[in-house]
């Protein structure tokens, strides 16, 4: 079975949960984007709030936003703006880092 959604299709993606970092602080984690398939163009726009990071009972707090154009013919990105992270997820680092600074 085949769907037409015509020229464009948006797609808002929310995804929320916690991350425990090695010295115990619980990290929450906030990821939305929306991907807007214009098939017209040929391109795919991810744009939002692609990582967000709060440690737990702290005003510690780390947001990443942007927006990123994808050529739909080469998979290759043709505009960034912001701070993207690889698979719009936490990486260890970070997680560690924000726990850090929050002891």
């Amino acid at each position: 079975m085949v769907q037409d959604f015509g020229e464009r299709l948006s797609v808002h993606t929310t995804l929320t949960g916690s991350v425990e970092a090695s010295n115990g602080t619980t990290l929450r984690v906030h990821h939305a984007w929306t991907d807007d398939w214009n098939f017209a163009n040929g391109t795919l726009t991810v744009t939002g709030l692609a990582f967000g990071t709060r440690v737990d009972g702290t005003s510690v707090m780390r947001l990443d936003r942007g927006r990123l154009v994808i050529d739909l013919s080469t998979g290759e990105p043709t505009f960034m703006a912001g701070k993207w992270l690889p698979f719009f997820g936490p990486d260890l680092a970070t997680c560690e880092l924000i726990a850090a600074a929050a002891t």
